[in-house]
């Protein structure tokens, strides 16, 4: 089994590698591929997901067709988007984004006031977003290249 998501049993599941169409290159989209429109099925039926999730049950789903970079994008290809289309994360919505609490210093672990308990290795941080990935006193400076 995978850390967060249940294996796919179905040994017969064949992709088509032709559905994927190389966009034209194109500033910020220079990566990208474009997804045409299609269903698939998502979720399981099995106990090891997380219904509230939307895990389970096994659903239809129907996607229009997307757009997706090939390669992870790294922090400067995403200062880059959001420089040329404004974009604001949820995280700089809410004030804060889940971090990892191995990832914190000692000051802003000793910050925390809330967790998840199901998953409380995932700390609820103030001010924690793209630019500041661990929240107050953090920044991306010698992480550019990091996705």
């Amino acid at each position: 089994m995978n850390c967060c998501t249940p294996e796919n049993t179905d040994k017969n599941t064949n992709f088509n590698n032709q559905l994927i169409i190389p966009r034209q290159k194109n500033s910020i989209f220079n990566n990208m591929v474009s997804i045409p429109a299609g269903s698939f099925i998502m979720g399981t039926n099995s106990n090891i997901g997380f219904p509230e999730d939307g895990e389970g049950p096994e659903k239809n789903i129907f996607l229009k067709d997307f757009n997706i970079d090939i390669y992870s994008v790294t922090n400067s290809e995403f200062e880059k988007f959001v420089t040329e289309t404004k974009y604001i994360t949820e995280a700089e919505q809410y004030g804060w984004s889940f971090v990892f609490y191995k990832l914190l210093s000692k000051i802003n672990l000793s910050k925390i006031e809330y967790k998840v308990t199901s998953t409380p290795w995932w700390c609820i941080v103030k001010n924690a977003y793209w630019r500041r990935p661990e929240g107050t006193g953090s920044n991306i400076k010698n992480r550019e290249n990091h996705p």
